[in-house]
């Protein structure tokens, strides 16, 4: 059902309910149902693509300065680079700091760190270029897994930064194969002022960060397999992929608990008697039970559930589970997920 048609059906129910709050509870639903359950339709595939590390040439750094110079060697491998993981994708391993990811590069031989460098002042440094930082796709929600398919590796995805800042503070285990993926960092936007040739600022957009464990320094690619977080509606004629009654149940639970709250502002519930508890919990009682024939149906496209002839097959306490109650398979599957 159409945009238009959602947000207008809820100020059926109630009249006075301004138009903008109704949208608001129609997206706020259908956020609360892409967060209820892995759909298959969330499903999103990408890759991590892992360049050589470069280590020609020296560089010069100052202590506290967030800009590195690389010598004549070191800019030529680094002009060299091209666009596809461009060098702001990539960090800087200076001795046994942990590396700096570079934000800005000035396109001749200085690129702007991310953070100020901590080491003393000198000239003809060596170093390494590589990349163990990567950002998550726009739509991204959550990682389910990370192959190799090279070497048949499964990464396992999840660890904290404060594991890894155990096993390998000074990440002096680079080289590869990866082992995990780990949370890193939010990169917030900033400005970058003038560096090196740049005469004018340069502005860098938030990103979330995550960690490749030991870093691989030959190139090479892994494929990813992400929940999408969903996107919200926003034109009239902008369509949700749930079924209008989904929807319904769950804008009218908040549409209700909002008109309980300003009920004075409301003619038509002013002076009235209403049940409100009632109505909340029958609008939730609703939308559960759509929500689980939902997942019933989208789990159906999947085959999750289907059990195989094959033989003496016999179904396991997982399957069993699965066909009953939606709180059980929650409970079960609420952080799985099939393709």
């Amino acid at each position: 059902m159409a945009f238009r048609h959602l947000y207008l059906e809820l100020t059926g129910y109630y009249p006075d309910l301004p138009v903008d709050q109704a949208k608001r509870f129609i997206n706020r639903a259908q956020r609360d149902i892409y967060d209820a359950w892995n759909w298959s339709f969330l499903a999103g595939e990408g890759a991590l693509n892992i360049p050589d590390s470069v280590s020609d040439g020296t560089i010069s750094v100052t202590q506290g300065s967030q800009v590195v110079t690389g010598d004549a060697t070191a800019a030529a491998a680094w002009n060299a680079l091209g666009l596809f993981i461009p060098i702001t994708q990539r960090a800087l391993k200076i001795g046994t700091d942990q590396p700096y990811q570079i934000l800005a590069y000035d396109s001749t031989d200085t690129v702007y760190l991310d953070r100020p460098y901590t080491g003393d002042t000198d000239t003809g440094v060596t170093y390494i270029l590589y990349r163990p930082y990567y950002a998550a796709p726009t739509d991204f929600q959550r990682w389910v897994s990370v192959v190799d398919t090279v070497d048949s590796w499964n990464l396992i995805p999840g660890r904290k930064r404060q594991w890894l800042d155990i096993i390998d503070p000074q990440r002096n285990t680079i080289g590869g194969p990866a082992q995990f993926i780990s949370f890193f960092m939010l990169q917030r936007a900033q400005t970058i002022p003038a560096f090196g040739a740049n005469t004018d600022p340069v502005r860098t957009e938030s990103q979330n960060l995550f960690e490749l464990w030991p870093a691989p320094t030959a190139a090479m690619s892994l494929t990813t397999y992400y929940k999408k977080r969903g996107a919200d509606l926003v034109n009239d004629t902008d369509e949700s992929v749930f079924e209008d009654g989904l929807l319904t149940a769950r804008a009218l639970y908040y549409a209700t608990r909002f008109v309980q709250t300003n009920a004075a502002r409301y003619a038509k519930t002013t002076g009235a008697k209403v049940g409100w508890a009632e109505m909340k919990n029958d609008y939730k009682a609703d939308y559960y039970f759509e929500l689980q024939n939902s997942v019933k149906r989208d789990d159906n496209i999947t085959g999750a559930s289907i059990i195989q002839p094959s033989g003496n097959f016999a179904p396991s306490s997982s399957w069993l589970q699965r066909h009953l109650t939606f709180a059980e398979l929650g409970r079960l599957y609420g952080s799985s997920y099939y393709f």
